[in-house]
């Protein structure tokens, strides 16, 4: 039996059911956030709240459940589904405004055993995507997902990992699911997030431990060839962790193989989530 929240209640969920009238449902009008559990402990769950929290009040629609059942409720799914590392999801929708009707606040969990040990030893090809995502709401994690999961699509149909998006500037923003960094002469950037990018929990992480590690970290502009004459690259996601890139569509992002930046700063994540969920 898989257990899920469902507004104030902990039930089956082959038995949960949301309004068909809910905007969340029929315009996308919702938000989300995705965690990983490490060890039954929910990583950075302040972060991904406050996170939630402020795209609510920013785009004005109240949030179904309180902060505090959130919180409450995230790990409780997690123990009533007997997991141990999970990927959880915490969606909210905005509901009917023309009966009142209030949103819906739905938490799930399934299990994850993370990504296969190559990809981290090896890198992993990216693809660019035509498409648009949307920017002007790009900072927000809405549920309106399809442009992102139509340029995944792209990238797994071409054996790729993920897909590169481009703000209406042309300049690189982020991927279909990640946030994405360059390393050139030891010095680390990433776009701004007013180039049209999620703020991701896991991408602040990064920043912080880079200058924790005495790492020259910015956030700046981000053109193809600072991407292809970079020395190393990397994505970054609170499922992925940190993933080095090696390749984009045919051509080779430095030597070819994890660079030694890439891999310092995996090591300090993960040490980072021994000491926040230790097992």
């Amino acid at each position: 039996m898989t257990i899920v929240y469902l507004n104030g209640e902990y039930v089956d969920q082959e038995e949960a059911r949301v309004p068909v009238i809910d905007r969340g449902l029929l315009h996308g009008f919702g938000l989300f956030e995705t965690l990983r559990v490490y060890g039954g402990v929910p990583f950075r769950l302040g972060a991904h709240l406050d996170r939630l929290y402020a795209s609510a009040l920013e785009l004005g629609f109240s949030l179904p459940a309180s902060r505090e059942e959130l919180e409450e409720a995230i790990p409780e799914v997690v123990r009533r589904c007997s997991l141990k590392d999970a990927r959880v999801r915490a969606t909210v929708t905005a509901g009917d405004a023309a009966t009142f009707q209030e949103g819906s606040a739905l938490v799930t969990a399934v299990p994850i055993e993370g990504l296969p040990p190559e990809i981290y030893e090896e890198g992993v090809r990216l693809i660019s995507t035509p498409l648009d995502k949307g920017v002007s709401l790009a900072r927000h994690k809405t549920t309106n997902f399809m442009a992102k999961m139509l340029a995944h699509k792209q990238a797994t149909e071409v054996g790729a990992f993920e897909a590169i998006f481009r703000n209406p500037s042309g300049r690189i923003s982020e991927c279909a699911t990640s946030n994405i960094f360059v390393a050139k002469e030891g010095k680390l950037r990433t776009p701004l997030v007013s180039e049209g990018i999620l703020p991701g929990i896991t991408r602040e992480i990064v920043i912080r431990l880079a200058a924790e590690q005495g790492i020259p970290a910015s956030e700046g502009l981000l053109e193809n060839e600072d991407l292809f004459r970079a020395d190393e690259a990397f994505i970054t996601a609170s499922v992925k962790e940190i993933v080095p890139v090696v390749r984009v569509g045919d051509r080779t992002i430095g030597s070819g193989r994890p660079g030694p930046l890439t891999r310092r700063l995996l090591q300090a994540y993960r040490s980072l989530v021994q000491q926040e969920c230790p097992e």
